[in-house]
């Protein structure tokens, strides 16, 4: 019997596909043996690397419960003949309604009134928030999620701009303004968010980046942690107060699974007023989970019929 072993959890129904189609799933806090361990499922957290696949030996598929797969050293896997796979754009809808209603509960202050209020502060004088109709909002990354953000941002929004790799000139198609130049559109928005992947834009939002942003700006990010500097952003915002930067993501990220007595995660942005921290919860919903988890043991299931055959 082939022996899954999930690292992070999944979907009970993804397990149930695999169990029923013979499959033995583990998950690192079981007793099981390390050469039976053929498939790995990881999050985002676990690290395929050669410290991982050295301590199990006998992995022929590596699966990603999700999108990018920064945490598995692909050259890696690829000189063993291990086989990767992830589901691209599977986590869009999800992602995108997320990014949007964070969006709107900052303009709202929405955070703000939930703690005050927790506090039997009911002074509503003091619960002001803004229209996000009369701002213009900016999206960088055009994929799968990209696109999705910006279809449900749109009506919302004065206008919006999109930045992508295949943008070769400035054009207005389908409600959207596309420019070539990423500074354009830094310049002219007032929410920006980061809908690219890490690889190729390590540490994007520099130094450089945040000279051009506008002082007031609110920059959302729900891609990549390490898609900030983030020595350069904490100095941006101490010295601009007015701007916000939410994060659904961190770099590195914290070990998720402990309780708030033994989280021993620290970071210099969480001590900031002006920024807002979820757990990389975006694609959190139960249907998100249950598309992925289904479609990843199916892919599983489809691969080692063709290894047998």
């Amino acid at each position: 019997m082939v022996t899954v072993l999930i690292t992070e959890g999944m979907h009970e129904e993804g397990i149930g596909l695999l169990q029923r189609a013979g499959f033995s799933t583990v998950t690192p806090g079981d007793t099981f043996q390390v050469n039976d361990v053929q498939i790995i499922v990881v999050r985002s957290v676990f690290q395929i690397n050669n410290e991982t696949l050295t301590q199990y030996p006998s992995v022929k598929i590596v699966a990603k419960l999700g999108t990018g797969i920064d945490n598995i050293d692909q050259a890696l896997c690829a000189s063993k003949g291990i086989e990767v796979l992830s589901v691209p754009g599977m986590n869009a809808i999800s992602t995108a309604e997320f990014a949007v209603t964070q969006i709107l509960n900052i303009f709202k202050n929405s955070f703000e009134i939930y703690t005050r209020v927790q506090n039997r502060d009911f002074r509503r004088n003091l619960y002001y928030g803004k229209e996000i109709s009369g701002y213009t909002a900016g999206v960088i990354g055009f994929g799968k999620v990209g696109k999705a953000i910006a279809d449900r941002l749109r009506p919302f929004v004065k206008e919006l701009y999109i930045r992508d790799r295949h943008t070769e000139g400035d054009v207005i198609a389908d409600g959207f303004h596309f420019v070539a130049d990423q500074n354009t559109l830094l310049d002219r928005c007032d929410i920006v968010i980061l809908a690219v992947p890490l690889k190729s834009n390590k540490k994007m939002v520099n130094q450089v980046f945040l000279e051009n942003i506008k002082e007031n700006c609110v920059l959302i990010n729900i891609a990549r942690g390490g898609l900030i500097d983030e020595q350069a952003l904490v100095a941006f915002l101490k010295s601009h107060p007015d701007a916000r930067y939410y994060c659904d993501v961190t770099d590195p990220e914290p070990n998720y699974f402990l309780p708030p007595e033994e989280q021993p995660y620290q970071s210099s942005l969480f001590n900031l007023p002006n920024v807002l921290y979820t757990p990389h919860i975006a694609n959190l919903t139960d249907e998100c989970q249950r598309r992925i988890a289904l479609t990843i043991a199916d892919n599983i299931i489809t691969v080692c019929k063709e290894k047998k055959s």
